[in-house]
């Protein structure tokens, strides 16, 4: 089960080959990870869709979008791989609280018709947090 379907984890700044994304030349389904929501070294939390070249033409090509905009549960990423098996064109962009509405913005522009999903944060809450510090540990 394991080989039935790709992923492609992409930072930002990453570009896909465009064969991939290529049904014809790329056989098996493909889920594409944009993973835009870590803490980066210069203490940046969340790139947007500006990380990659590629964001818009990943929505049009998508056939199934995941927006994901909290923490990660197992069942998040079990819903894309059942997507992957019906839809064959998964993306999902990883990002935070404050990239989630550029991202929304975004898909609405060039992929409005496109299903899938948008997770989010309660209201009082935000994506991505600084991992907690062990006591007399400084960044």
């Amino acid at each position: 089960m394991a080989d039935e379907i790709a992923l492609a984890v992409m930072l930002p700044g990453d570009r896909l080959p465009l064969s991939m994304l290529d049904p014809t030349r790329f056989l098996k389904p493909l889920v594409v990870l944009l993973g835009g929501d870590g803490i980066t070294p210069d203490g940046s939390r969340d790139c947007g869709p500006e990380g990659w070249q590629q964001s818009r033409r990943l929505l049009r090509w998508s056939r199934w979008t995941l927006l994901h905009g909290t923490g990660g549960e197992e069942a998040h990423y079990d819903w894309a791989v059942e997507a992957a098996r019906s839809y064959r064109r998964v993306l999902i962009a990883e990002c935070g609280t404050a990239t989630l509405p550029t991202w929304m913005a975004l898909r609405a522009e060039v992929a409005p018709y496109c299903p899938g999903a948008v997770l989010q944060c309660d209201p009082d809450d935000f994506h991505p947090r600084r991992p907690a510090m062990a006591e007399g540990v400084t960044p």
